[in-house]
This record gives C-alpha cells, sequence and structure tokens, in this order.
C-alpha cells in the first residue's frame, strides 16, 4: 500500500486553515472586530500555505496550491487595502483553481490508498464549486448586458450563494476525511 504521510499532514493544515478562517470572516461581522478579523485571515492564509508546503512532498500539483495560494495571499492584500472587482474576480479564480487542484490530487491518493468512495466525493465536490462560479459569472454578465434580467439574476446569485456555502462544508468535510484516511493508510 501507498503512503502519503506528508499529503496527510498538508491536508490537515489546510483543513484547521479554511475552517478556522471561516470563524475569522464570522467574528469580523462583529463591531470593532474587522482588524483582529483581518489578521486572523491572514494567519489562515499562512495555514493553508503551510499545508500545501508539506504535501507538496507526496504529490507535484501542490507545487501549484502553494503558488496559487501565495498569490491568492497577496491579492487578499491588496483587496484590504483598496477593494476591486477585478482582484474579486482573480480571487474567485484562483481559489477555484486551487479547490480544483486539492481535490483532484487528494483524489488520486485516496485512490491509490483504496479509498474510492471518498475520492469520488473529492472530484464531486470541485465540480459542485466550478458550477457555482460559472453560474454566478454567467448572471451578473448577463444582468450588465440586459439590465431587466437584474433581478432574475439576483436571485440566481442567492442560490449560487446558498449552493457554495454547501459546497465550502462538504469541502471541509472532504479534507478531514481525507486527512484521516490518509493517516491511516501511512499508519499501516
Amino acid at each position: 500500500m501507498v503512503k502519503f504521510p506528508s499529503a496527510a499532514k498538508g491536508l490537515k493544515w489546510m483543513f484547521w486553515g479554511e475552517t478556522l478562517s471561516i470563524v475569522c470572516v464570522l467574528a469580523g461581522i462583529i463591531p470593532l472586530m474587522g482588524t483582529p478579523s483581518a489578521v486572523g485571515q491572514f494567519v489562515c492564509g499562512l495555514l493553508i500555505l503551510a499545508g500545501a508546503c508539506w504535501a507538496r512532498k507526496d504529490d507535484d500539483r501542490f507545487w501549484m496550491v502553494l503558488f496559487l495560494e501565495a498569490v491568492n495571499l497577496v491579492l487578499w492584500l491588496l483587496d484590504e487595502i483598496g477593494p476591486s472587482r477585478l482582484i474579486d474576480l482573480a480571487d474567485g479564480l484562483i481559489e477555484l483553481a486551487v479547490i480544483y487542484l486539492v481535490c483532484t490530487a487528494a483524489a488520486a491518493m485516496l485512490e491509490e490508498t483504496g479509498f474510492s468512495g471518498l475520492a469520488a466525493q473529492g472530484i464531486g465536490v470541485w465540480k459542485v464549486f466550478l458550477g457555482c462560479f460559472v453560474g454566478a459569472v454567467i448572471f451578473t454578465v448577463l444582468a450588465l448586458v440586459v439590465p431587466i434580467l437584474a433581478l432574475l439574476a439576483g436571485a440566481v446569485m442567492i442560490v449560487c450563494l446558498v449552493v457554495m456555502l454547501v459546497a465550502q462544508i462538504y469541502y471541509l468535510i472532504f479534507l478531514y476525511k481525507s486527512y484521516h484516511a490518509l493517516e491511516r493508510a501511512s499508519a499501516i
């Protein structure tokens, strides 16, 4: 059986970085918590970077995750200084690419270690993110081109946001189950 101890450790760090990032975003809603929330989000970005750095030892796709997460962290800092829709779009594209790379790399390792069902879940997770992202972009462009569709686009965007929230939860569950499965496989 193939073992992936570094990937297990990296996915664990990425899981905690993603989970704590959500907590920091929610804390940012509370008045006077904006700065601590932003600092927390930056630290979470560093945790995710550290996770990608660990996981790259077992799969080369995590080199690209490491690079993309570093670019995303820089974009996040720029967006904190001066928010921009272009930065938001680039952030969304990079995040989609990161989720694709993490899910497919983890799925390949899980497949090799005999966790086919969990591997299929990972592939499904990134496809849901892709569908939501494409839908959001299409309806945003349609709303800009045909103003009468703005109301329909708004309704579709709400649905996309809810589905993306559910997909984010599934992504966290996938990361959690993946690092546990790879830890078990590496312990044998």
